[in-house]
């Protein structure tokens, strides 16, 4: 009797153990806080207040502001990632646009990273279903330099229509700094243009 009940609980923490190993585990959601602060000649200042979710496999975000003033925006795609000399990601996304641009877009978030040099895209193409003016295909391209585990200087390039409610395209320089949980970055636009304006941009990992 003893004997039988001995095997019954070694087979029981075996199955346990089986059970523990091959149980997949779930990616954890990371939220993350950003804010696109811009100082312009014409607009002022005002914000672009982004909240997302992440983990290894899928991206969600919420934007307000971003591809039009008091219009908000949600975006969801997958993320295929890699390793080796040159690591990085890509994250094609679907999103839906309500407010003073109503419609829907793709686009795709992607980043690469080669020792010291670092390249981050975001682009995305935005039907207005209200009218064929509120098309709009928008584009951020940064490359960086780390001068240190936590500098980089490096160049951003831009194609807005949020500004003065035209098509723009511009560059300029940028500096970013990252501190425990927080990255930021300041950067001008057109120096040495007739429109010229500042960006500052906070990413918070909560």
């Amino acid at each position: 009797m003893l004997t039988s009940y001995i095997v019954l609980m070694c087979c029981s923490a075996l199955l346990e153990a089986q059970d523990v190993q091959t149980t997949p585990e779930k990616p954890s959601w990371e939220p993350h806080a950003m804010a696109y602060a811009y100082f312009t000649p014409d607009d002022g200042f005002f914000m672009i207040p982004v909240a997302m979710m992440e983990n290894d496999r899928w991206h969600l975000e919420l934007r307000y502001n971003y591809e039009d003033f008091k219009t908000a925006s949600l975006w969801a795609g997958p993320v295929f990632s890699w390793e080796g000399a040159v690591g990085g990601y890509v994250t094609p996304m679907l999103g839906v646009v309500a407010g003073n641009t109503m419609g829907w877009g793709v686009g795709v978030e992607a980043e690469a990273s080669y020792g010291i040099l670092n390249v981050y895209i975001e682009n995305e193409f935005v039907v207005d279903v209200r009218s064929s003016d509120g098309t709009f295909f928008y584009s951020w391209t940064e490359l960086t330099g780390s001068i240190t585990d936590n500098l980089r200087v490096g160049a951003v390039l831009q194609r807005t229509r949020v500004l003065h409610d035209v098509e723009d395209v511009s560059a300029g320089p940028l500096v970013g700094a990252t501190l425990y949980m927080i990255d930021a970055a300041v950067h001008w636009l057109g120096p040495g243009s007739d429109y010229q304006y500042w960006i500052v941009t906070l990413d918070i990992a909560l």
